[in-house]
């Protein structure tokens, strides 16, 4: 009995140690494993960072290259590099220019080297002729910035200076039809300054840094990167701890040498993710450790147990096999036919007992022949991750090894079948999240990016055409913004849906922010062929879209290019598809335009209106016209309303043409505070000629009444002009009423108990809603002249115009129409109770020295016609 009981014991020392060494292999394995597919991922994730900010870098130097060549080819320079008239500055490229376009450096040089003009900003507001020396050198006839061989050569990149890396830009000087010879080269920069690197820091949302390679106060991690980044390995990533990670590349300058070196550095959330995910395989390898050391204890003392009672060796193996957590097949070394299988691996793969050995390891093994034959002669001595398949045909990932041994006098494997499909649905997950947008699942920027890319590659191979459509749901803000984001999200997944379903699968969907898809359509035999495609998405919105109780019907504008006609890059294939999308809107939308060169005129139609809209501002070029309100229970004039005009070289432009401009550049806030002061102004001179019963109105822009120091400036001009608040209306569209908040309704109070008088304008034409009428201190409702002109020819315009009068009337609110052109129209009114009018019936909007001429004359409304 002794003897028995220390051969048991030796026999359990040996297996402990065992054990114990298997799972402190299985552990270390593990954990190296998870850890470097982690890093990996975050190391790639941090490269793409990395090419974000070069690509947006090169699409500010692109930005350059495109103002200089609207500059470089145009008759205009050719003349004066010839002329050198000085005219063509004063008209063409003022200071202002600079500023303007956003450059710190402007050269025309000759052919031979000779500077014909300069112009130079050590800062966007400092301009001066004096161009550094140190650029001087470079303006050799020799140096490719002047030098151009032909009328499509270009140079463009950085160039170090002492006083700062600058942006530039070298073209030709050649004529409107790019034809030649070349008189010399136009050359535009901009300095790479801190508010630039704050730029590029707002567009990629990243931690950005940039150091100069010549530098005497180059930091430490910036010297080790510049040692470690090579041409083979231009990028660099380290961990500055366990919470940092850094990445660093070097830029070369136009002259292939290294003049920057740029860090991006982010949290290590994927690092830290890892950290978790192993802490939670090494506990549950500690339970199964435990959990398995019992059962091998049980198995093992039951093995004892058999020997006492003469069982052979063979049975006790299979017993240990049978109560393993981990699946145990026996296979056939020479043809790997499934011998033997444990309870674990059946319940794995839901076989039963007949049905595993009539079955080969090669029937289990998901992938392809060649494939399986290599992984399963690897199992041998090192463990393989396969994907295996189920009996119902699902897909499991599992961790497979084996070792020989002899089973019925052959030799046999024993491989080990571990289920690791968590492990790799996780890593699958954090992959996705990487490259598909999280709200829809399309692919996301980056991924389209790099798919763009390879279909550009290979339809220049098979040298086909590829197109690029880019969509933009018409009037989502206003979706978003009245039923708010929720809805709004819901209706994104729907159209992602639904854009997914109209394309092959060889095609991109993919969304690039907010409510704009891009369509990546590939194998283009005719550029015909996109118009059947674009007339296909477009019929996808003729349906609409259900979101809980909401029926929404919606358009969408898009732009497409094609590849190789307009452009054989990602960045200039999405530029030109979004300037046509943007053209497809300002044309009403729920279309489809392609890319054109008219556009590029348009656009730089639009450059020159807003160039010349802020010289507007600066210049005070702008006049009010005044229109009259008349109060229809006295026929009295009672109120006017501020109306800018723009006075443009001698022509008068209409608000219609500028004020969206305005509105899009921020501009809107500088004229909407001069129409207010000289409106407050003017009405100041009429009380004092005694008319003290009329009131200004003057219109409120969304982004005025946005701004937190809107009730500082009506302060200030009230004080300004001596006016009393009661004299003074402010009319406000129903847009910026969309939002319900405490924050709006706080303004609302603010300017309504300082005295002034709040209107809605052009009411009914948006989404009206009679919960904020009741919430928000209104006092007047202005009806739409789209409504006005409907009221005697249509009954249901009637009808409309008569509820809105009763509605103003049951809530006390004062009812003013717009656009009273005739006498029917405001016989209506006067019947259904409507408190003032103004239009043409009564008088067009006039200057103010006509406006007072007309209130001297005692012009009047009675018995519905006008009298003075």
């Amino acid at each position: 009995m002794k003897i028995f009981n220390r051969y048991r014991t030796k026999l359990l020392v040996i297996i402990g140690i065992s054990l114990a060494a298997l799972i402190l292999t299985i552990l270390i394995a593990s954990r190296l494993i998870l850890l470097n597919s982690f890093l990996q991922i975050e190391n790639g994730n941090v490269k793409k960072n990395l090419e974000q900010v070069l690509n947006a870098l090169n699409g500010e130097v692109n930005h350059i290259d495109t103002v200089n060549a609207d500059y470089s080819a145009w008759d205009d320079s050719y003349k004066f590099i010839q002329d050198g008239n000085r005219a063509y500055i004063n008209d063409n490229l003022p200071d202002s220019v600079l500023s303007t376009l956003g450059l710190n450096l402007i050269v025309y040089v000759s052919s031979k080297g000779d500077v014909v003009y300069k112009r130079w900003a050590g800062s966007l507001e400092k301009v001066s002729g004096n161009v550094p020396d140190s650029l001087i050198v470079h303006l050799s006839p020799e140096n490719q910035l002047v030098r151009h061989s032909d009328t499509n050569s270009k140079v463009t990149g950085l160039l170090r200076l002492p006083e700062g890396i600058l942006m530039i830009s070298s073209r030709p000087i050649i004529q409107n039809d790019h034809t030649g010879p070349v008189q010399g080269a136009l050359i535009m920069g901009r300095l790479l300054d801190s508010e630039e690197v704050k730029l590029l820091s707002r567009l990629t949302k990243l931690s950005i840094n940039f150091q100069r390679t010549d530098s005497r106060e180059l930091p430490d991690d910036f010297k080790t990167a510049l040692t470690g980044i090579t041409n083979s390995s231009p990028f660099l990533v380290t961990s500055v701890n366990t919470d940092i990670i850094a990445g660093y590349s070097a830029i070369n300058d136009i002259y292939g040498k290294r003049v920057l070196l740029l860090k991006v550095d982010e949290p290590r959330n994927i690092y830290q993710q890892g950290v978790r995910t192993i802490t939670y395989f090494i506990l549950w390898f500690a339970i199964a450790a435990l959990a398995f050391t019992a059962i091998s204890y049980i198995l093992f003392e039951r093995l004892v147990m058999s020997r006492r009672k003469g069982h052979d060796s063979e049975a006790k193996y299979r017993a240990v096999i049978e109560h393993a957590t981990e699946g145990i097949i026996i296979v056939n070394n020479a043809d790997k036919v499934i011998l033997e299988g444990n309870d674990a691996f059946k319940k794995l793969l839901d076989y039963s007992d007949d049905e595993i050995l009539e079955m080969s390891l090669f029937d289990v093994v998901a992938e392809d022949t060649g494939t399986a034959d290599l992984e399963i002669g690897r199992i041998v001595g090192e463990k393989r991750d396969l994907k295996l398949r189920r009996k119902d045909g699902s897909l499991i990932y599992a961790e497979l090894s084996a070792s020989v041994l002899s089973y019925n006098d052959r030799e046999a494997l024993c491989v080990i079948v571990h289920d690791i499909t968590e492990r790799k649905l996780f890593e699958e997950q954090l992959m996705d999240q990487a490259t598909h947008d999280s709200l829809t699942g399309l692919a996301n920027r980056n991924l389209l990016n790099d798919r763009l890319s390879h279909a550009i590659s290979y339809q220049k191979r098979k040298k086909m055409l590829l197109a690029v459509m880019l969509l933009d749901i018409d009037r989502f803000k206003v979706i978003n913004d009245t039923l708010g984001h929720s809805i709004g999200d819901k209706m994104l997944q729907q159209v992602a849906e639904r854009l997914s379903y109209s394309v092959r699968n060889y095609d991109t969907v993919a969304r690039l922010s907010g409510d704009e898809f891009v369509i990546v359509v590939n194998d283009v035999s005719d550029a015909t062929d996109i118009v059947t495609v674009a007339k296909n998405i477009l019929n996808l919105f003729t349906s609409s879209l259900k979101i809980h109780d909401n029926e929404l019907f919606i358009g969408a504008s898009i732009g497409i290019s094609i590849f190789p006609y307009d452009g054989d890059s990602v960045e200039h294939l999405l530029m030109k598809a979004d300037t046509a999308m943007y053209h497809c809107k300002a044309d009403g939308g729920n279309n489809y335009q392609f890319f054109s060169k008219d556009m590029n005129v348009k656009a730089k139609d639009r450059l020159n209106m807003e160039t010349d809209l802020r010289k507007a501002v600066e210049q005070q070029e702008f006049i009010l016209h005044y229109q009259p309100k008349v109060d229809l229970s006295t026929g009295e004039v009672c109120g006017m309303e501020a109306l800018i005009r723009w006075q443009r070289g001698g022509k008068m432009i209409s608000p219609v043409e500028f004020i969206p401009l305005a509105e899009e550049t921020g501009l809107i806030l500088k004229i909407g505070e001069w129409v207010l002061r000289t409106a407050c102004s003017d009405i100041r001179k009429l009380i004092d000629m005694g008319y003290t019963n009329l009131i200004v109105s003057s219109n409120l822009s969304a982004r005025q009444f946005a701004k937190d120091n809107l009730l500082e400036i009506i302060e200030a001009v009230l004080e300004e002009s001596g006016l009393d608040p009661s004299f003074v209306e402010l009319e406000l569209t129903e847009s910026i009423l969309m939002k319900d908040e405490e924050k709006l309704l706080k303004k609302l109070c603010a300017v309504k108990d300082r005295g002034i008088r709040l209107s809605i304008d052009d009411f009914g034409t948006g989404y009206s809603s009679l919960s904020y009428l009741k919430r928000f201190p209104i006092d007047v409702l202005k009806i739409d002249r789209s409504f006005v002109m409907d009221i005697t020819a249509d009954d249901d315009g009637a009808a409309i115009v008569e509820t809105i009068l009763g509605m103003a009337q049951t809530m006390r609110l004062r009812s003013v129409a717009e656009g009273v052109e005739r006498a029917e129209e405001l016989s209506f009114l006067t019947e259904h109770g409507c408190n003032e009018i103004q239009g043409f019936y009564f008088s067009r909007p006039v200057p103010f020295d006509e406006f007072a001429n007309m209130l001297s004359s005692g012009k009047r409304l009675q018995n519905g016609s006008i009298v003075s």
